[in-house]
């Protein structure tokens, strides 16, 4: 039987994931150009997961998936990969305090629109949190926005275009 973490365990773990991770996307915007994104997205997986199933065996919290639940997986492994290639793409292109700003905002914009398009329940206070989340990003993001708005948008309109391009 498997034993449980404790809560302890998972603000540790969690930490140190907050602390270690921003090192990772720190050295996939050092790489050089020439080396292809789907090459550095590969080599991220194959460390992340070199070091954390060595942890996730000793905090005996490995989960062997049914059959049923293959097909998910492998559906939401291939998603992280296609947008951590994207992420990846967009750190070329963007400052890293900005890239990484945008790359926060998600979890507020998931909390709301789980609300709203899944129907959970999401009480007032994690509301509040996801809008002072969110302005604090934009705080970050705010003063090079004027030039990373279209990359940090994923909308370059073709007039811009050629202005991101010589930013880069």
């Amino acid at each position: 039987m498997k034993r449980a973490a404790s809560p302890l365990t998972g603000v540790l773990l969690m930490a140190a994931g907050a602390a270690l991770a921003p090192w990772i996307d720190v050295f996939a915007k050092l790489v050089p150009h020439e080396i292809p994104v789907a090459q550095v997205t590969a080599a991220r997986f194959i460390v992340q997961s070199s070091l954390l199933l060595p942890i996730a065996a000793f905090l005996a919290v490995l989960h062997l998936p049914s059959r049923q639940e293959i097909g998910l997986h492998l559906i939401r492994a291939t998603l992280i990969m296609v947008t951590t290639a994207l992420f990846f793409t967009a750190l070329r292109a963007t400052p890293i305090a900005d890239a990484i700003a945008v790359f926060f905002v998600e979890p507020f914009m998931l909390t709301l629109l789980g609300a709203w398009i899944l129907k959970e329940t999401v009480g007032p206070r994690r509301i509040i949190a996801c809008v002072i989340g969110f302005i604090r990003a934009l705080f970050v993001i705010q003063p090079s926005f004027a030039d990373t708005g279209p990359v940090a948008l994923w909308r370059c309109c073709p007039s811009e275009l050629p202005r991101v391009l010589q930013s880069i």
